[in-house]
């Protein structure tokens, strides 16, 4: 059932409908959609503002909180009124933007909050910076890739634009087709059809950003490549520079992942974001212990409806408790 749903599912960015390439953010969500996005376990509608973000159009104007994610917070497989950041809106009665974007690592969502910033010069905002356990997978992405990326030259930070060829071959893989659609509808005709025909050959290999593939282009993009986490911790630094500039309050939410909750050896953790946050004081909540498999999707391993109102809720208790220790 799993090969026949990775070989079926329908992915919200990687279709050419509902996103666009962004050389400085590697793809952006088409504006003022209203579109269908549905797999096995869930059917929605997902509309986005003139921003093309997944939010109404008020909540671009003096937003008091910025939520800021990849799929987690932009509420992959729930409705508009289910997310995260529609919950945490209602809990706390403040105006809340809803800034995140499916797939996004630490540095788009820093890149997109400074570009968001030039346009409606946000200040005094409390910056609530969604973390996934696959956010070290995009941190470390090396130039060449389809999302910019980070690397040192010179003694210091170069930030490199995503490369428009990958991103249109990444695209392609994921790309509807008969076979698609066949192993959808029937799961004889998937076990027929997937088992000699694999629909999306080469998913894993894109998806695994690998370093050794810009040997071949380290022409292109020199530089010395940077560890996940000397990412992670020099983008937070200029994130608390900036900040500072605009009078942001920045925190951070760890976010939970299937993963922690099955029968799997060695299991990953947040130790070494943990303390990175804690290196460049920036104040963290671990959700890891606060959630049960019953919230994720079984197949999609994103949160139900049940999961995104919890993380709501939980988002809430924590800026409350931080503004009333």
């Amino acid at each position: 059932m799993k090969r026949r749903y990775e070989n079926s599912y329908e992915s919200f960015i990687w279709n050419e409908n509902n996103t666009a390439f962004d050389a400085g953010l590697g793809f952006f969500n088409r504006p003022n959609l209203d579109v269908s996005f549905e797999n096995w376990e869930y059917q929605t509608q997902v509309h986005t503002n003139s921003w093309g973000l997944r939010d109404d159009e008020p909540s671009l104007l003096d937003p008091e909180i910025i939520l800021i994610g990849d799929s987690f917070g932009f509420g992959w497989g729930v409705e508009d009124d289910e997310t995260a950041a529609a919950i945490l809106e209602e809990r706390i009665q403040k105006r809340v933007l809803n800034l995140s974007v499916a797939c996004y690592g630490t540095v788009q969502e820093f890149l997109l909050l400074q570009r968001f910033c030039e346009v409606h010069d946000a200040t005094g905002c409390t910056l609530v910076f969604l973390y996934y356990i696959n956010d070290r997978i995009e941190n470390r992405a090396p130039p060449g890739e389809a999302l910019p990326t980070v690397r040192k030259q010179g003694g210091r930070l170069v930030f490199t634009s995503a490369n428009r060829e990958t991103y249109d071959q990444i695209m392609q893989i994921y790309k509807r087709s008969i076979i698609t659609d066949l192993s959808w509808h029937s799961s004889v005709l998937d076990l027929f059809v997937g088992t000699f025909i694999n629909p999306r050959s080469g998913r894993e290999e894109a998806g695994n950003f690998d370093w050794d593939r810009w040997e071949s282009k380290k022409e292109l993009y020199p530089g010395i490549p940077i560890e996940t986490f000397e990412v992670f911790e020099y983008t937070l630094r200029v994130l608390n520079l900036y900040s500072r500039e605009r009078q942001f309050e920045v925190k951070f939410v760890l976010l939970p992942f299937l993963e922690l909750y099955e029968e799997v050896d060695d299991p990953r953790d947040y130790e070494q974001e943990k303390k990175v946050l804690r290196m460049v004081q920036i104040p963290y909540l671990d959700l890891t212990s606060q959630f049960s498999r019953e919230d994720f999707y079984q197949y999609d391993r994103h949160l139900t409806p049940k999961g995104q109102e919890k993380l709501g809720v939980a988002i809430a208790k924590f800026l409350e408790d931080e503004k009333n220790p």
